[in-house]
């Protein structure tokens, strides 16, 4: 390695038991799989929004199973906790609410593993309102059998994930960036930080032997936090 007069070069820190590239991509292939782990369930749990028209569509189509009539849904898609919640107004033994017509409708379909949520509902479907139409197509309000299956669990292949990349970022010296780097990275959502660590620091990871200022330092992890994360909200409006 050749050096500048002037700069100057800190000793490489002791790289331990991951050095062996073995063990490094065995840890990265963990965290990528324990990522999938939690990414896939959470997609599929996530609201998939609809328009009205794509709405009565499926209440034609007859194959809705099962609704329940909503006030306010907050949907939090690839997060750690539930991926929505609802307030359920009073309403009877049909799912109609005591206090007007339906405004919003969770609804899933036959054959379908995601939930689809409404929240502009059409008043009518042709000569029908919407409730009376659901109920003449065989829907009925949501069941202990008939309701969203809950996949919370995904949450633990999520920490499982997390934790094992923190072991990596303490035990093994990263080369690409710094470690205040990686950790601001790994605030980006969807847990895309996670695994770009994951792939750049553990499976291809470059060498030690790399000049202290070529690595990433912590004001890019800003800027890559704060751009990230624009981009990874328009990437989680795509998908869900």
């Amino acid at each position: 390695m050749t050096v500048q007069v002037g700069e100057t070069v800190r000793p490489a820190e002791p790289e331990g038991a991951l050095a062996r590239p073995v063990l490094r991509r065995i840890l990265a292939a963990v965290v990528v799989a324990a990522w999938v782990a939690w990414a896939v369930p959470s997609w599929m749990s996530s609201l998939h929004e609809v328009r009205p028209h794509e709405f009565i569509a499926d209440v034609e189509s007859g194959r809705i199973s099962g609704y329940q009539v909503v006030t306010t849904v907050r949907s939090e898609p690839f997060s750690l906790a539930t991926q929505w919640m609802a307030d359920v107004p009073a309403a009877d033994e049909q799912g109609r609410p005591v206090d007007g017509p339906p405004r919003q409708v969770v609804y899933m379909l036959e054959g379908e593993t995601r939930t689809r949520w409404s929240p502009e509902v059409a008043f009518s479907v042709g000569e029908r309102d919407v409730l009376t139409a659901l109920i003449e197509s065989g829907a009925r309000p949501f069941t202990p059998e008939t309701q969203p299956p809950s996949r919370d669990w995904a949450a633990y292949p999520a920490l499982v994930a997390a934790g094992l990349a923190l072991v990596g970022l303490v035990l093994l010296p990263p080369t690409l960036g710094t470690r205040p780097f990686w950790v601001l990275s790994a605030t980006l959502g969807m847990g895309l930080g996670v695994v770009a660590y994951a792939v750049t620091e553990l499976w291809w990871r470059g060498s030690p032997s790399a000049a202290e200022g070529a690595r990433l330092r912590w004001w890019h992890g800003v800027i890559v936090a704060f751009v990230g994360g624009l981009v990874v909200a328009v990437l989680r409006a795509a998908i869900t």
